[in-house]
């Protein structure tokens, strides 16, 4: 049986394989799967790739490095729950999306220079070792999900002023403080907040939103049937406050 991760990906790729996916307890591959090792990962050339996801819960040791050159097809790559710190990708102009929730990242502005601006739908960076303001990400106008909790992430919401497709933005638990009012009220989800305690910058954010929560009459408790929907309300109408309290 085949341990090595990097062995068993190169076969799929002699096979010409578009999707590469390690994602689900129910694969039938799953005992394979589940013995697959590997400290580093490197696509180069493949033919026909335009998809690889790989759980880091689904195998027997999580990726440190990853690299991926020339992969001229590849739209979307998903490495989540690993423990990388070191990312390489170089000459794949169709890459739209990236997922790397739950890894050891802390170079935000290598990675984002690794990515085309002009083409990224999605970007999911949860639960690194990010620390920078929001600056870098002022340029990718395109995209559309933006995904930033349980970082360091601080300031202004204002670099994302320009980011007019976009329809989700998450940023729970990072010290992000100000800038609502930059918000394209486009959005569809929007989640901002603290889990566990105050220090976070966002706490300043989540007090403000605070003020639009609506209560039962009888019992004082908080009415929020549907977070995604509450969340946006309560943006929608710090909003209007906001906008009615600006000189005409």
């Amino acid at each position: 049986m085949i341990t090595d991760l990097q062995e068993y990906v190169n076969l799929l790729l002699e096979l010409n394989s578009s999707e590469i996916i390690f994602n689900s307890n129910k694969d039938p591959r799953f005992e394979v799967i589940r013995n697959l090792k590997a400290d580093l990962l490197v696509i180069e050339n493949p033919r026909k790739l335009k998809c690889l996801i790989i759980n880091g819960d689904l195998i027997a040791s999580k990726l440190k490095k990853v690299s991926f050159k020339n992969c001229l097809y590849l739209e979307k790559i998903w490495l989540r729950n690993h423990e990388i710190t070191d990312v390489e990708i170089s000459d794949c102009p169709n890459l739209k999306y990236v997922n790397f929730f739950d890894n050891k990242l802390c170079d935000i502005s290598k990675l984002l220079s690794m990515l085309n601006p002009e083409i990224m739908i999605s970007i999911w960076l949860n639960k690194n070792n990010f620390d920078s303001s929001l600056d870098l990400f002022e340029k990718f106008t395109k995209v559309e999900e933006l995904s930033l909790s349980e970082n360091q992430f601080r300031g202004s919401l204002e670099p994302l002023n320009k980011l007019r497709n976009l329809k989700v933005l998450v940023f729970r638990n990072t010290h992000i403080n100000s800038g609502l009012e930059f918000l394209d009220m486009n959005l569809d989800q929007f989640f901002c907040g603290y889990d566990y305690n105050n220090d976070y910058g966002v706490f300043k954010l989540q007090e403000e939103l605070k003020k639009y929560v609506k209560y039962d009459d009888d019992d004082h408790k908080h009415i929020m049937k549907d977070e995604v929907f509450e969340q946006k309300r309560l943006l929608h109408e710090w909003r209007i406050d906001f906008l009615n309290s600006q000189p005409n």
